[in-house]
């Protein structure tokens, strides 16, 4: 598994933290803000404690039309909120909109199964996510290039890959399903 804390920290580095990135609600959303070094005001998008999952990639879409390719723009999700953005990758394949989409994989709500592992005993209800579509198959069929990955080494030749691409492009990271937020 890829660590995301340590991957974020990865992803500062090798961007010089010159880029806008979005942010889903959950899990993801903590550890962009605990992790990655941003270094300028506004560069952060999120939607704060509001709870909106399908926010980050529509934001990272809009930011991205709006920089015009003055910075490049990330959007970082986990699985669950990704499944409600899935029709955006046709905009970005449509108009040729570069966001590069960083999905944190664990297969559940993260964020929720936290919660109710530490305020309800682990009595979890409806967090797991059996049913997942293939993501870089869904990528692909947008013309959108794509990579896995599940251990560091990998992931920090992606992030180069990601960081180097002028296209759409989606990087699916395994994480540990019990990974925490802090």
């Amino acid at each position: 598994f890829v660590n995301p804390k340590y991957f974020l920290n990865v992803l500062s580095e090798k961007t010089n933290s010159d880029v806008y990135l979005s942010t889903e609600v959950g899990q993801n959303q903590i550890w962009c803000a605990n992790n990655f070094n941003f270094k300028t005001p506004r560069s952060l998008l999120t939607s704060g404690g509001f709870g909106t999952m399908g926010y980050g990639l529509p934001a990272a879409i809009g930011a991205s039309v709006a920089a015009n390719g003055s910075k490049p723009v990330i959007a970082v999700m986990g699985d669950g909120s990704f499944q409600m953005d899935l029709p955006e990758m046709g905009t970005m394949a449509q108009w040729d909109i570069p966001v590069k989409m960083v999905l944190f994989q664990n297969h559940r709500l993260g964020m929720v199964h936290e919660h109710q592992y530490l305020l309800y005993k682990s009595n979890y209800q409806a967090v797991e996510i059996e049913g997942k579509p293939d993501f870089a198959m869904l990528a692909k069929a947008y013309g959108i290039d794509s990579m896995s990955v599940s251990n560091m080494s990998e992931a920090e030749e992606a992030i180069g890959k990601l960081a180097a691409s002028d296209k759409p492009f989606l990087l699916e990271v395994n994480v540990f399903k019990n990974e925490s937020t802090l």
